[in-house]
């Protein structure tokens, strides 16, 4: 009979005789491991002066957001296409127009946070790592689907592709300066 180790050095340790598979978990791993659940680390070059730890954490989460932002701007709500550039003022060009685009996303975002499901008054959490908190008011509008003023809310996707539907039509006729 043949016996073979496998994974020894982590989460699981077995031997595989012929025609037989047995494991068994590596508690001493899984502990090591379970230690540390929970816990991450944020390495950054800013001195202590400069910035606490915690505006360094809500740095970073500001980070995700805007990475949210451009994957959101690029895919999901604007459908911006990539571009390759590859001359300086071209690449700055195009980070230009994200920003702006992100810009003008967020402003968007806010503006029709009364018609979308959109926390409209979130409670100012206790701490940066602190799971998040949904308002009192905003667990109204998803539940019931309507806002404080009773319109129907959407998402803020299903709205956009609501307005995309509408046009402003303007008619001249020709010889006369009234325009309808």
């Amino acid at each position: 009979m043949c016996h073979t180790s496998l994974f020894s050095d982590h989460l699981l340790y077995g031997v595989v005789p012929l025609y037989v598979f047995d494991f068994h978990p590596n508690d001493e791993t899984i502990a090591a491991e379970s230690a540390l659940d929970g816990i991450y680390v944020i390495r950054t070059t800013l001195k202590e002066t400069q910035a606490s730890a915690v505006e360094v954490v809500s740095y970073y989460k500001n980070l995700a957001n805007l990475e949210r932002a451009f994957r959101s701007m690029k895919s999901i709500d604007i459908n911006v296409r990539p571009i390759p550039h590859y001359l300086e003022d071209r690449v700055r060009a195009s980070l230009f127009a994200c920003m702006l685009s992100a810009h003008l996303l967020h402003l968007a975002k806010e503006r029709l946070s009364e018609l979308t499901f959109r926390d409209e008054e979130p409670p100012k959490p206790s701490s940066p790592v602190a799971k998040k908190v949904v308002s009192a008011s905003a667990k109204a509008k998803a539940a019931t689907k309507v806002n404080r003023d009773g319109q129907e809310v959407a998402s803020f996707r299903t709205l956009l592709s609501e307005l995309d539907t509408l046009e402003e039509l303007t008619c001249r006729v020709k010889g006369c300066d009234v325009t309808f």
